[in-house]
């Protein structure tokens, strides 16, 4: 999904929430795969981001830039918003 997609269906699903939710950086956009409804946040596809990743970088680089610069970065809430979660799906 493109980042626009993204926001558009997060508007869809959850109107008026779109600007409270955090998003990944735009490298992950075709890794979202959704929202927790219950705590407003994007979720994520692990394994969808590390391959996106591996396309111009090793797959032991794009493991150490997940953990490194996305997941650790993501880990913290932004004042006011939930971190986006990723979890593990089959790919």
């Amino acid at each position: 999904m493109t980042r626009q997609e993204i926001k558009d269906y997060i508007e869809e699903i959850m109107p008026g929430e779109v600007d409270d939710i955090s998003l990944s950086e735009e490298i992950c956009d075709k890794a979202f795969i959704g929202v927790d409804t219950e705590t407003p946040r994007a979720v994520y596809s692990i394994e969808i981001c590390l391959h996106e990743l591996a396309k111009n970088m090793t797959a032991k680089s794009a493991e150490d830039y997940f953990n490194e610069r996305i997941y650790q970065s993501n880990s913290m809430a932004v004042e006011g918003l939930c971190a986006p979660l990723f979890i593990s799906t089959p790919v």
